[in-house]
């Protein structure tokens, strides 16, 4: 018997524009998950994916872009991981998460410790402007659990092009059940 596969797309609350690739892979439209990086703003949104995850999970693992990204690692590392029955993670080219008051964001620096056990996927451009704030979201991952892939592109969602990138992931998946 063969399993199948599904997708919950858990949109935020804030119309918005796609980032470039990301028209490829969903249909619009699309949504941020705060307005502003603004204390009040990041909590709702944490706690909208938190109530997600509690709420509609258990799930096997989590996908999400940049900003999204953030706020994913945001409500994990704030709530209880574990509670949520996530086996992993995917993440592209994340920006940090916040602290637990949504007021600034986290650096290793800060927090001394990963933010994380759960083996994570980390998908990063080579050309991406944000480059850094990838790697500082890296350095909050453990390593040992963390599985890099790095890719020709910027700050986008590699495309269904990338495929020998998208099977790198596929066998990171199968690598965490």
């Amino acid at each position: 018997m063969q399993e199948a596969v599904q997708f919950v797309h858990l949109e935020g609350h804030v119309e918005s524009t796609p980032f470039s690739g990301l028209g490829e892979l969903f249909d619009p439209p699309f949504y941020d998950t705060w307005t502003a990086d603004t204390p009040a703003s990041v909590r709702q949104g944490i706690l909208r994916i938190q109530s997600a995850l509690a709420d509609d999970g258990p799930f096997d693992g989590a996908f999400a872009f940049s900003e999204g990204a953030a706020a994913l690692m945001s409500a994990l590392c704030q709530g209880n991981a574990n509670s949520y029955g996530l086996k992993f993670v995917i993440l592209i080219a994340p920006l940090p998460p916040f602290d637990p008051l949504g007021q600034r964001r986290l650096d290793i620096g800060q927090t001394r410790k990963h933010i994380t056990d759960l083996f994570t996927i980390l998908i990063s451009g080579n050309t991406d402007p944000l480059g850094p704030l990838t790697q500082m979201t890296r350095d909050l991952l453990a390593e040992k659990r963390t599985m890099r892939i790095e890719w020709e592109g910027g700050h986008a969602v590699p495309n269904l092009g990338e495929r020998l990138l998208w099977s790198r992931v596929v066998e990171g998946i199968l690598t965490a059940n």
